[in-house]
């Protein structure tokens, strides 16, 4: 860069300079005196103006309640500087917490993009970007003297928005005149680090030459030009001392991570493959697909409770062993030609099944294996691999009866579980196991109206016979079934 062209700008003095741009009108300082009474925060209010000679400039007003005049102005020209003072104060505002209470710098932006095109402004929507919008505009809207101030104005008019306006932080090449040279990366890999999310990595001479790294390893058949930020991660972790440095490339997971923007994804991902390894002697887990990301949490904890039930099986309570013996003494399995009843082998059936049932079953795990209560699975005799409904009895009563998601099943499973009271011995009241749904949608009573016959039609029954033995005073149906006739009609 030349002298001249080092020098090819005016400067704006102040006061001269500043009354050849109006002011605002008194309603605009009326609102911002408003504002300013509201909020204890610094206050930024921009507005594009033009002036007498149809000049387009941004007007900028910052009250701050430490300023004796309330507000400094500042006035953005293309061609045009701050006095030295001014530049000062204004470069500092950009690094603190601004708030823009009438959101007038949204409008701002898309005007100045439409204005000014020299600039290479970047769409700015983060409300926290607004120090950094502000010197963007500044910094490129003239040419400076100062070698700092220039390699920033680099980096914004090569797009490099984030790395311009961290480049303090940056190690950098100060005798450099390209924004490649200046970082010592490829133009191509500044654009993925450019991402506010990334953009870190450069602080660091470790990290930065990481970044280098997984540039050269991956460039060649990966196409970099559009990774996303949790791809990037993922391939930054796969290179030493990453969390995936032990792995190999694994191209579903890369591609899964394309719309991802969970920031934690990747150390959740490093989790179920340390789990998926640690159960692999279960088949059914070490034989696991990947989830995609907006399952991998519930998966995660899923293995978590699997790998928690299994380390007290072996350290405590040696759950297999007397669930096998519960098992074996078959007291409670049963089959007819359409259901059957089955004890689980071990905790390892319990969490499957509370997995895919969605419920709270893994809590009743060593309760079961001591005999607190039993939990059977009830499954259908044409599949009996697949789970369909979970029952608990407790001091022979049957207490709990529920398919998927804790939702009543259907009647035949009822009238199922009836005959195999009987068989076994066991007390049974369907009334009582569906009572807190009689008083549910009419939607639900709709859809259930001959489960509710029938489980009444069974209270009726023990009623009756109760009365027979004159075990029972005679009282109406209100008495027996409070809200009942309500709750069907």
């Amino acid at each position: 860069m030349t002298n001249m062209e080092k020098n090819e700008y005016r400067e704006i003095a102040d006061p001269k300079d500043y009354s050849t741009f109006s002011l605002v009108g008194k309603d605009e300082f009326q609102t911002m005196r408003l504002k300013y009474d509201t909020f204890s925060s610094l206050l930024v209010f921009a507005y594009m103006r033009t002036d007498i000679i149809g000049r387009s400039y941004v007007d900028l007003y910052i009250w701050d309640h430490s300023l004796p005049y309330l507000y400094k102005r500042f006035i953005i020209v293309d061609g045009f500087r701050l006095n030295r003072e001014d530049e000062k104060a204004f470069l500092s505002y950009t690094r603190r917490p601004l708030r823009d209470p009438l959101k007038s710098m949204n409008n701002l932006i898309e005007t100045v993009m439409e204005v000014f095109p020299q600039w290479h402004f970047c769409k700015y929507s983060n409300p926290f970007q607004l120090g950094q919008a502000l010197e963007h505009m500044y910094v490129i809207s003239h040419r400076s003297d100062s070698m700092g101030m220039q390699r920033k104005e680099l980096m914004y008019k090569a797009d490099l928005c984030n790395i311009a306006f961290n480049l303090d932080l940056i190690p950098i090449n100060k005798s450099a005149t390209t924004p490649s040279k200046i970082v010592g990366l490829p133009l191509p890999l500044l654009r993925i680090l450019n991402r506010a999310s990334l953009t870190s990595l450069l602080y660091n001479p470790n990290t930065l030459s990481r970044c280098r790294r997984v540039y050269e390893a991956y460039s060649g058949y990966i196409d970099l030009t559009s990774v996303s930020a949790c791809q990037w991660w993922y391939l930054y972790e796969l290179i030493h001392p990453g969390l995936f440095d032990k792995h190999e490339y694994d191209k579903t997971l890369y591609s899964m991570l394309k719309n991802c923007t969970d920031p934690n994804i990747i150390k959740v991902y490093k989790e179920f493959f340390d789990l998926r390894k640690e159960l692999s002697e279960f088949s059914s887990i070490r034989d696991m697909k990947l989830p995609m990301p907006c399952d991998i949490y519930d998966e995660v904890d899923d293995l978590a409770s699997i790998k928690a039930t299994r380390d007290i099986n072996d350290n405590q309570f040696n759950i297999d062993i007397r669930m096998r013996k519960t098992k074996e003494a078959g007291t409670y399995e049963y089959t007819d030609q359409d259901f059957c009843i089955l004890l689980p082998t071990n905790a390892f059936d319990i969490c499957k099944e509370a997995i895919i049932q969605q419920n709270c079953l893994r809590e009743y795990t060593i309760a079961h294996s001591v005999g607190i209560t039993t939990i059977l699975f009830l499954r259908k005799t044409c599949s009996m691999d697949e789970s369909f409904v979970t029952i608990e009895i407790k001091n022979k009563r049957i207490t709990q009866v529920y398919t998927a998601h804790d939702r009543i099943p259907e009647t035949t499973v009822f009238t199922f579980l009836e005959e195999y009271a009987n068989k076994k011995g066991f007390k049974y009241d369907p009334y009582e196991l569906i009572k807190k749904e009689l008083y549910l949608t009419d939607n639900y009573k709709g859809n259930h109206i001959d489960l509710i016959d029938y489980a009444t039609s069974k209270k009726l029954l023990a009623y009756e016979t109760g009365k027979k033995k004159g075990l029972y005073t005679q009282v109406s149906m209100n008495d027996m079934f409070p809200g009942m006739i309500n709750a069907l009609f």
